[in-house]
């Protein structure tokens, strides 16, 4: 095969390959809520979704005051919570991080630990608040 029919092939197999994962016919469902610790809303934060039975995870970040909104496939979710901490300004390598503004128990930061579970079951939209 010559150089340039072999480039032509395999960037078509490449495209073709990058294109089947991307199809825009998956139904999805916008769930928003927020998220709590108690009663206390824990923003910003990282919040997971991971599929059970495996797969890769979505995620999202809460706004300030804990709420989040993501597009999920029906399935069912674990869900992880890790607080983002804000560095002060002036921080260097080596200096303690500060802790995050709002603890998030341990058990809720990890997929094989949270107790922390959304179901999606169809492709409409709801409301989900995260309350630790």
């Amino acid at each position: 095969m010559n150089r340039p029919g072999f480039s032509r092939l395999a960037f078509s197999m490449a495209a073709a390959l990058l294109l089947s994962g991307c199809s825009t016919s998956d139904p999805m469902a916008v769930v928003t809520g927020v998220v709590t610790v108690g009663t206390t809303p824990v923003g910003p934060c990282s919040v997971q979704f991971h599929p059970v039975g495996g797969g890769r995870p979505i995620a999202t970040t809460t706004e300030g005051e804990g709420s989040y909104q993501i597009a999920l496939p029906p399935g069912t979710y674990n869900v992880v919570v890790r607080p983002s901490v804000h560095l002060p300004e002036g921080w260097k390598e080596g200096d303690p991080v500060p802790d995050p503004p709002v603890a998030v128990p341990k058990d809720y930061t990890q997929a094989t630990t949270t107790k922390l579970q959304v179901k999606v079951e169809q492709p409409q939209d709801f409301t989900k608040d995260l309350q630790m």
